[in-house]
């Protein structure tokens, strides 16, 4: 029931509609019982996988906004690593949340530039980490600002989603061999790129869609 749930986005009414078809008289309200206890049962596991993630190296986290019943805006935060997925309910988007679960654990942090997550990447604890999809992203918005320039960062872009994808086809991920590729096909391209923000950093105004991108 609690997988058909969270899952595979079976509501509970729908699910004892399911049951009364088949036979069994069953109530919402019973199911409800059923999947809060499952709740309380299996809240030690995903205190320990939060715990987990937080002793992780790595970490890749973001928040995903959902509605609530009473009509209000709640957030579900999003942690993972490359074994562990955790989530965290809270009703803001406050830096409450990655102070909670991450705290002064020290290593990686990949998000995008949401500031809430500055308490936790500082320079003695996680080095923040940034998204080559919200990049390319800022990028895509501004083809219409600066077309030429946007096409050679997105190409650029491309070749280093290619190496990764190679790396996935070859079976290497995360290995030293996949290493090896980023250190010989990657490097060069991130080299140039740098380059290229350093020297077009003032080109635009902070404004602008560009100017935002290359921000």
């Amino acid at each position: 029931m609690a997988v058909s749930k969270c899952a595979d986005s079976i509501p509970l009414h729908r699910q004892a509609r399911l049951l009364i078809g088949t036979g069994i008289p069953t109530y919402t309200s019973t199911l409800c019982d059923i999947f809060h206890r499952d709740a309380s049962l299996l809240n030690p596991i995903a205190k320990r996988i939060l715990q987990k993630i937080k002793e992780s190296e790595y970490i890749n986290a973001n928040e995903t906004r959902i509605g609530v019943q009473d009509g209000t805006t709640a957030y579900v935060w999003n942690f993972s690593t490359d074994k562990y997925v955790g989530h965290f309910f809270n009703q803001t988007r406050s830096e409450e949340t990655p102070k909670a679960i991450l705290g002064d654990s020290i290593g990686f942090l990949q998000v995008d530039q949401y500031s809430e997550y500055n308490q936790v990447t500082t320079l003695v604890k996680r080095n923040r980490v940034g998204c080559l999809a919200h990049m390319r992203r800022k990028l895509f918005e501004a083809k219409d600002v600066a077309p030429k320039d946007c096409k050679w960062m997105l190409e650029q872009i491309r070749e280093l989603y290619i190496v990764e994808y190679d790396a996935a086809e070859a079976n290497v991920l995360r290995g030293e061999q996949h290493l090896a590729l980023r250190k010989g096909r990657s490097q060069s391209t991130v080299n140039d790129i740098k380059k290229w923000l350093e020297q077009n950093e003032n080109r635009w105004g902070p404004k602008n869609k560009m100017g935002r991108a290359v921000r």
